[in-house]
């Protein structure tokens, strides 16, 4: 053989060993570009997803030598539709967001007219609005959350299967991101990124008919657990009125008491 052969023949070599290493490595730490779809996780449900949603979330934080609870009321009639009554339905601390614009009651007082955007965090909304807005929608609502939905990463974390939207390594904890189970596609484990302390949680999830519901989660900062979130009364079939929804009509009458 000659040396133009033998060079040739290294050459190639050389490539598809840098080619296999690449490919490794991308399997192993997870990759920028899309691992999975936006549109496969929405459209999982899209269509499944009842119009109706509300459950009260019980929370317990144990930080700083002290433990905290905290009691909020969400109900939502899609696609809509979003109410958040903080402590009590009687104490007049809440948020009514209808499409885009958000009215602010304190204390029973209605702060704002309704005008500006509504905000909408993904550790919320990924419980159920994902699957009634449409793609752009979604993407929004990632980036008030700050997740660069063009991170992904899969790998494997207690045994399951995992798509991770928002970092390119399952070992990434400063990145907000969320993570989902590859069979079903619902979220098990939220990061809120940041560069100090590290925020996360971990979601209990419970398959019902054709979709699925949070039943609790565990809160955790920097690997040790700071406190747990219930999710109680939770329900698809509970009738809600667009009026508990009307900021005029706002303490006239509240779901949980009815």
């Amino acid at each position: 053989m000659n040396n133009r052969a033998i060079h040739s023949s290294f050459r190639y070599r050389l490539s598809c060993f840098i080619m296999f290493t690449c490919l490794f490595a991308a399997h192993a730490n997870g990759q920028s570009g899309t691992v999975i779809s936006l549109e496969k996780i929405q459209q999982r449900y899209a269509g499944k997803w009842p119009k109706n949603m509300s459950y009260i979330k019980k929370i317990v934080s144990r930080r700083y030598g002290r433990t905290d609870s905290s009691t909020h009321y969400y109900a939502y009639l899609f696609p809509l539709y979003t109410r958040i009554d903080d402590r009590s339905p009687n104490n007049g601390n809440s948020r009514i967001l209808k499409g885009d614009s958000t009215w602010y009651f304190r204390y029973h007082r209605k702060d704002g007219n309704g005008q500006g955007h509504a905000r909408r965090y993904f550790s919320d909304y990924m419980l159920g609005e994902i699957y009634w807005d449409d793609i752009e929608g979604l993407k929004k609502v990632l980036a008030y959350s700050k997740i660069d939905f063009t991170k992904q990463a899969k790998g494997i974390w207690e045994g399951r299967t995992v798509y991770v939207i928002g970092a390119t390594t399952l070992e990434d904890r400063y990145h907000a991101q969320v993570w989902y189970d590859a069979e079903y596609l619902y979220p098990v484990r939220f990061f809120e990124g940041g560069t100090g302390n590290v925020l996360y949680s971990h979601y209990e999830i419970k398959r019902q008919g054709e979709v699925w519901q949070p039943v609790a989660t565990k809160e955790f900062v920097n690997k040790r657990q700071t406190g747990e979130v219930r999710f109680v009364n939770f329900s698809f079939d509970r009738q809600l009125s667009e009026a508990l929804f009307d900021p005029e009509k706002y303490g006239t009458f509240h779901w949980a008491q009815e």
